[in-house]
């Protein structure tokens, strides 16, 4: 199986791009990810939660990745780790940044392997 992979965001008519998306695709190996995140509109920092996530989240994924995936079952506990280690990226920002208490961001992980 081969995946393509095309990643774009786009603000449109909103003042701020509160979105980032990253992936990676290691064609050696077959297994590949996308990361998207959408920074919470109406809160603070919304653009800095999407980024901190995904940059947590894409590293430490290429990293196994260019390992091979893990088998199926240890998938979600995989993505349940390292989205808590996220969590704890933006918790750090806040203590660091009073001024970003409430900045909070969704985020989706497909994992793509054959």
């Amino acid at each position: 199986m081969m995946y393509d992979i095309a990643a774009a965001i786009d603000k449109g008519k909103r003042d701020l791009q509160e979105d980032a998306i990253a992936y990676g695709l290691h064609e050696d190996l077959n297994p590949g990810f996308v990361v998207l995140a959408d920074g919470m509109g109406g809160h603070v920092a919304g653009s800095t939660a999407s980024g901190l996530v995904v940059n947590s989240i894409h590293d430490d994924l290429a990293a196994v990745v260019s390992n091979g995936l893990p088998n199926e079952e240890q998938i979600s506990d995989l993505l349940h780790e390292i989205t808590l280690k996220a969590n704890a990226s933006i918790a750090t920002y806040v203590a660091d940044n009073v001024a970003a208490e409430g900045m909070g961001t969704t985020v989706v992980i497909p994992i793509l392997h054959a």
